[in-house]
């Protein structure tokens, strides 16, 4: 009889276990015992920096797909996440919330920031619309792997992005005993330049780590001179003083070499033409060095630096899993 009430309990976990496996999802992707897939990114809202943001904007679209055995499946079709008072959060009508598949080989993630700005978006590329503006840079994703075996597999999932724009600035050199007043600082190209581009950034998930290319498409030029705050000189300053202005500007563009910077000194006005040989890339500041010293302003130096790209923190806690809180 004993052996009899095995056999019976025995048959009825089979069936049970054979029932769980075989049960289709539920609408919305979301098994029974799976952790949300939650997303997150530095927000705009709780850091910032002189200059550029450093955060997000408040709200970016992301894309997601899962890979079965190298079948990819869309998780995520153009999803669009805000900030909100507790966290990012995509979860609407037509947004059902994601889970975690665990039997998923990896996942995909790309996106681009702000929403309003992204004109494209899919796992294999992004492209963003741009225009050289005096307030900050679109953001695109780095490409972003999470592979069964990673330990943020099951986690909150932490887009990183980068600027798409450069940054351009001005900074004087004037060795004097008072102090030196520089108005009315302008830089005009000696021929249109891109003001208005597709910049369609493309990810190689091949590359180890997957790589992103990009690629600009002019669809607007312009002459405009960019105009530049006044810049107060302290005497014997032997060091650069930047104007408080900067210009976010498209990279990778055809821009002319030649251009005119005009300025007053003291009450005088100067002018000078320079060359321009340093091509602009997104993600990275220039700051052009004129010397006043002599009798009309001259490129001494360009400096390039690194914008940080986004160190990106969980804003929101993310839900993890293990073998035992995943319905098979």
């Amino acid at each position: 009889m004993r052996q009899t009430l095995y056999t019976v309990a025995a048959y009825i976990f089979v069936l049970l276990v054979s029932s769980c496996a075989e049960m289709e999802e539920p609408p919305g992707n979301s098994p029974a015992g799976c952790s949300p897939i939650l997303l997150t990114a530095d927000s705009a809202v709780t850091r910032t920096r002189a200059g550029i943001p450093e955060g997000m904007y408040d709200n970016f679209k992301v894309y997601a797909v899962s890979l079965k055995s190298g079948t990819p499946t869309v998780e995520m079709d153009n999803y669009e996440v805000t900030y909100q008072a507790t966290g990012w959060t995509y979860e609407t009508a037509s947004q059902p919330l994601c889970y975690w598949k665990r039997d998923a080989d990896a996942y995909r993630f790309t996106a681009g920031s702000p929403v309003s700005d992204v004109t494209s978006l899919d796992s294999h590329s992004l492209t963003l619309q741009m225009t050289n503006n005096l307030t900050g840079s679109a953001l695109y994703s780095h490409p972003l792997v999470i592979e069964a075996a990673d330990p943020e597999f099951g986690t909150a999932v932490n887009i990183s992005f980068g600027y798409a724009h450069c940054r351009v600035r001005v900074a004087f050199i004037k060795d004097d005993t008072e102090d030196v007043a520089v108005t009315g600082i302008r830089l005009t190209p000696d021929a249109p330049i891109t003001s208005k581009a597709n910049m369609t950034f493309s990810y190689d998930w091949e590359a180890n780590p997957a790589a992103v290319t990009s690629l600009v498409a002019t669809t607007e030029t312009s002459s405009a001179a960019f105009t530049y705050a006044d810049v107060n000189i302290p005497a014997h300053t032997g060091e650069p003083v930047p104007s408080a202005t900067m210009y976010y500007c498209i990279p990778n563009a055809a821009n002319p070499q030649g251009w005119q910077i005009t300025l007053t000194c003291q009450g005088e006005a100067k002018a000078a033409s320079f060359e321009n040989n340093t091509p602009w890339v997104s993600g990275k500041s220039y700051t052009y060095v004129f010397s006043l010293d002599a009798k009309t302003p001259k490129l001494v130096q360009v400096i390039t630096g690194d914008e940080d790209f986004f160190d990106c923190e969980d804003i929101l806690p993310g839900d993890s899993f293990t073998d035992n809180d995943m319905t098979e």
